[in-house]
Parts: structure tokens; C-alpha cells; sequence
């Protein structure tokens, strides 16, 4: 069974023009991305989300281990990043990528690389890989997809 949780960020508190490379960075300098391994992550806009008027822009994460989705959303709770939304507000629980336009990004594989989705990011991906101590391998759609 597949498990998705989407993160939460206020791009209207986070101070860069490129809200969603910032997003990025908080995420991947919470995470361990070993503790990822075999997951998928996702982005988008989510800002019609309900009782929200903030733009907001969600990373979420799709695994099929429970455990996976634990270790982000405790990872998250214990994080106070400037940008993240209130405690109360900074999660997305359920079928996230179903109700929300949210694009694939990338795979983490077994060994823990970030792997681009898209050819167009895979620049951009391998810098936030360098800045955050993570390792990139190549693009996900050009290799043997997991499974």
C-alpha cells in the first residue's frame, strides 16, 4: 500500500524569488535521504488548498513503507526553518498527490541518490545534492525504474 505525506511551505515567508529551490534545501538539510530509500517525491502548488489564503508550495512523499512517512513527519515536527508552516498547518496527510496538481521531482533509490524525474532539473537538482551532502545519480526515467 502506498503512503503519502505532503510538507508544507509558506512561499510568501520564505525570502527568495526562487521560493522553491529554498523549499528544497530546508527539506533535504531535514532529511536523511537513506532513510528515504525507495521513495518518490513530489512538488506543487497547493495554494487553493481549504482554509489556507498563504501561497503555499508542498513537497510530499510517496512510499510504499509506513516508516518512511513516520521519519519525515517527525523529522518535520522537530524542525523550526523559517518558511515551514505552523506546526497545525504543515502537514498534508491521505492521498496527497491525488487531490493536489503536484508533479514528480524525484526518486530516491536503494542506495539513497537522488534521482531526477526530469531532464530539465537534473542542474538544479545536482546543486542542492552538492549544497545538502546528498548524492545524485543519474536522471530516474533513463535508468531501470524501482519497484
Amino acid at each position: 500500500m502506498l503512503h503519502e505525506l505532503g510538507i508544507l511551505f509558506n512561499s510568501d515567508e520564505i525570502f527568495s524569488s526562487n521560493y522553491r529551490a529554498e523549499a528544497w534545501k530546508i527539506f533535504m538539510r531535514t532529511c536523511d535521504p537513506k532513510r528515504l530509500a525507495g521513495s518518490t517525491l513530489y512538488e506543487g502548488e497547493t495554494s487553493d488548498s481549504p482554509g489556507l489564503e498563504e501561497n503555499i508550495f508542498c513537497i510530499a512523499i510517496q512510499s510504499l513503507d509506513q516508516q518512511v512517512i513516520d521519519y519525515v513527519k517527525a523529522a518535520f515536527i522537530r524542525s523550526d526553518a523559517p518558511g515551514l508552516m505552523p506546526k497545525g498547518q504543515r502537514f498534508l496527510g491521505g492521498w496527497v498527490t491525488l487531490r493536489f496538481p503536484l508533479m514528480i521531482r524525484a526518486r530516491i533509490d536503494e542506495d539513497g541518490r537522488f534521482r531526477s524525474w526530469d531532464e530539465a532539473s537534473v542542474r538544479q537538482d545536482q546543486r542542492l545534492c552538492h549544497e545538502a551532502g546528498w548524492r545524485c545519480g543519474e536522471t530516474a526515467r533513463t535508468s531501470n525504474p524501482v519497484t
